[in-house]
């Protein structure tokens, strides 16, 4: 059997570039995927701590409950310097998620802000979880405790 090098060299040529290609594709995807993923760490995080401290601000005395990592904690003494620090921290908040938080997290917030109560505290927490997640089949009064 003879090799007719014609026909098989610009197959071989084509299958190596087609290789190279695929291999460069792919490792831009895994990148992207890698970056979304630190991303939504990174959200899941900011969530959390926004939800810790609006917790605080409903109920000073679980202050206590949470591991807070804030060298200002120490110096507060009594429930109104907990509450009055916590709600600065939830507008901190607030406005570091104008960059990255969807029109909904935001409003929810933003309802929170001008009138903390438990139901604004749950609708909250639901937004954000479904911003985190995707999708949520609970409503907010399934939510709350």
């Amino acid at each position: 059997m003879e090799i007719d090098f014609q026909t098989v060299l610009p197959v071989l040529t084509t299958l190596g570039f087609g290789g190279i290609l695929g291999a460069y594709v792919q490792s831009i995807l895994n990148k992207r995927k890698e970056i979304d993923l630190q991303n939504q760490s990174i959200k899941e995080n900011r969530y959390r701590s926004t939800l810790v401290w609006s917790r605080c601000v409903l109920e000073p005395k679980s202050f206590k409950q949470f591991e807070l990592n804030d060298p200002n904690v120490t110096n507060l003494r009594n429930e109104k310097e907990i509450k009055e620090y916590s709600i600065k921290k939830v507008y901190e908040f607030y406005y570091n998620s104008l960059l990255y938080a969807p029109d909904i997290v935001l409003l929810r917030l933003k309802e929170f802000l001008n009138e903390p109560n438990k139901q604004n505290f749950f609708n909250m927490a639901g937004s954000m979880r479904k911003d985190l997640w995707g999708k949520s089949n609970l409503d907010t009064k399934e939510l709350m405790m």
